[in-house]
């Protein structure tokens, strides 16, 4: 009788909570003008209307957190427009900016009595802090202020499991606490940091799948940097790409990524229509060199190669290297030899052999091109001819 007694008290009493919890996060449409613009991009109209809501808004870290999420995008956009040879300058300045906005915010709220919601921005301000001190390469500090916005975000789901935007970060610590390594490694197991690929991903897509808007954009994100860099599974990653782009779809560096990653899985069908019924100019030049080549048509690979190797100087290393290869090889198929041994004297070891091998057996390597771009193309093929 008193087990059950027991029994009713604890239904009532959980009954009682339900009525007077929290809803979870349910943004405004002005929150959701803020994410259209950071998540499309349009970073200075982001930041302007952020500041707008703060003015108003001083005793809550929403705003905060929306103005944060711009300076991360913008971190990245800024950091892939600089040159190469003044990358780590522009790198170091982004994230010193990022790093005293966070800790400003950080001391304004540390010990305000906040509710479940503004709690949920506050760890999030303090998870985006974590971030930039491990991109800094500040590793205690990271992990330290990783481990506080962890325990916020584990305080949220404890009173509310179907506070399901908490679970992206609590799934983030879990996947990358599980495959740390080295120095970061040692440090995390230090502050008692273990985690669970598993469990991270099953987070990760908990609150992609059951989120609010306010946490869509980033877990998307999440999951396709996870999926193509960490995995190393780009079909998987597809479907969060097209998601993401339909939302979002004039965020160039998603567009041009997911261009890249259809033509690595030999998507050529959609890279194709990706490239036709871009209307703004939003794919990359890199991507249209590689779409082109692919497809066998070397004078537009040539093109967009050339366009790229003029812009070097903003580039990665391994695209410009692709592109190198791209624009040698087309000139090669073409017969313009002259152009080939220009390009030959700008290429590293492992290129240089790569194409001698393609020279020295023409009528193979020649064969191999047409079959690759029929395939690519679609279309039939008679392997014994």
């Amino acid at each position: 009788m008193i087990a059950k007694m027991k029994s009713i008290l604890f239904l009532l009493l959980s009954a009682a909570t339900a009525v007077i919890a929290e809803t979870p996060i349910n943004p405004t449409p002005v929150d959701l003008k803020i994410l259209d613009y950071t998540f499309n991009l349009d970073l200075d109209k982001a930041f302007n209307l952020s500041n707008e809501q703060i003015k108003m808004n001083e005793s809550s870290p929403k705003y905060y957190f929306y103005y944060v999420n711009a300076l991360m995008m913008d971190y990245g956009v800024k950091l892939n427009e600089s040159r190469i040879n003044q990358r780590n300058v522009v790198k170091e300045k982004l994230l010193q900016n990022i790093i005293e906005y966070c800790e400003m915010v950080d001391e304004k709220f540390e010990d305000a009595g906040l509710s479940r919601e503004d709690k949920f921005y506050y760890a999030g301000v303090l998870g985006y802090l974590a971030r930039a001190y491990g991109l800094e390469r500040s590793w205690w500090s990271a992990f330290q202020t990783g481990q506080d916005a962890e325990s916020l975000m584990e305080e949220i789901t404890e009173e509310d499991p179907e506070f399901y935007d908490a679970y992206l970060m609590l799934g983030m610590f879990e996947y990358f606490a599980d495959r740390l390594s080295g120095i970061t490694g040692f440090i995390a197991s230090i502050l008692g940091f273990s985690g669970d690929r598993d469990t991270g991903l099953e987070y990760i897509n908990l609150a992609y799948e059951k989120g609010s808007p306010a946490t869509f954009g980033q877990a998307s994100l999440m999951l396709i940097e996870i999926y193509t860099r960490m995995e190393e599974n780009s079909f998987t990653a597809l479907r969060y790409f097209e998601k993401f782009l339909a939302k979002y779809p004039r965020n160039f560096r998603i567009v041009s990524w997911y261009g890249r990653e259809l033509i690595s899985t030999w998507n050529y069908d959609k890279a194709k229509r990706l490239i036709e019924n871009d209307s703004l100019g939003l794919v990359d030049a890199n991507v249209k060199a590689g779409y082109y080549s692919g497809i066998g048509d070397s004078r537009n690979a040539i093109k967009y190669s050339g366009i790229v190797l003029d812009n070097s100087d903003t580039n990665y290393g391994w695209i410009t290297r692709n592109n190198q290869y791209i624009y040698l090889l087309n000139n090669w198929l073409l017969g313009n030899n002259e152009e080939v041994e220009k390009i030959k004297s700008e290429l590293g070891e492992n290129q240089i052999s790569r194409i001698n091998e393609i020279i020295a057996h023409p009528e193979e390597s020649r064969w191999l091109a047409e079959l690759g771009s029929a395939i690519a193309r679609g279309e039939p093929w008679d392997y014994l001819e």
